[in-house]
């Protein structure tokens, strides 16, 4: 996961977004992304709040969720696995359909 990560250097305080990994007993850098000084972020979020546009953010995980769900209400898997599977009238909770569709939602 995605953390905020200071460094200082030479005094000034500079920000980066990096994610780590552990790899044996040492932790290493998976990716780092520089941000900016804290002014120079301050500048860009005001200039981007002022001028209505939202600043450029890029999401990967979130949207195989979406594709996911749509592919779900186009062919719905749900209602075929339910159909070829009777439930149990005991089991209460999620039909196996479901269940079937989960990890999907899982990223």
């Amino acid at each position: 996961m995605a953390h905020l990560y200071k460094k200082k250097i030479k005094g000034r305080t500079y920000w980066y977004l990096r994610e780590t990994v552990r790899e044996g007993k040492k932790v290493k850098v998976k990716w780092q992304k520089y941000l900016g000084t804290p002014d120079s972020i301050l500048k860009r979020l005001k200039k981007a709040e002022s001028s209505g546009v939202p600043l450029r953010i890029q999401s990967e995980e979130f949207g195989s969720v979406f594709i996911v769900n749509e592919l779900e209400n186009i062919i719905n898997t749900i209602g075929i696995v339910d159909s070829i599977v009777k439930p149990n009238p005991r089991e209460k909770g999620p039909s196996v359909g479901e269940y079937f569709f989960m990890p999907g939602l899982i990223v």
